[in-house]
């Protein structure tokens, strides 16, 4: 309970010492890479990538095309991916954070969800077509 309480404040922190220090104690090491990168010349903070597949929730999933993969809070508000042929995206270079992650497509109703990344992630949306 306690380390689960930890990681919700160290979540809500902004990309300060505290919250890489909090982050990276919680979460343990990474098997994917990560970036770093500086903010001021000084501080560096950990980058990291948030990827995976979307598919159709309709059996059998099939791979979702062009759905659009993106970021709507947090440090990298914004940033967005397309899914390739197979359905696969990955927004590289991302702060950790907590974000709010929404995925749509037309004829789709629109997938959202928030995740807290502080290593590398993946996510696999399945996407509800429209009636």
């Amino acid at each position: 309970m306690t380390k689960y309480f930890a990681f919700l404040i160290a979540a809500t922190l902004t990309a300060g010492a505290c919250a890489r220090e909090s982050a990276q104690s919680l979460t343990g090491p990474s098997s994917m890479s990560s970036s770093t990168a500086a903010t001021d010349g000084s501080a560096q903070i950990k980058r990291y990538t948030l990827s995976g597949t979307v598919e159709s929730i309709v059996k059998p999933a099939t791979p979702l095309r062009n759905a659009r993969v993106q970021v709507r809070s947090g440090a990298d508000e914004g940033r967005f991916a397309v899914t390739d042929a197979s359905g696969g995206f990955a927004l590289s270079n991302l702060a950790a954070d907590r974000l709010a992650i929404t995925v749509s497509l037309d004829g789709y109703a629109t997938w959202a969800a928030t995740v807290d990344l502080f290593n590398d992630g993946t996510i696999e949306p399945k996407l509800e077509p429209l009636q």
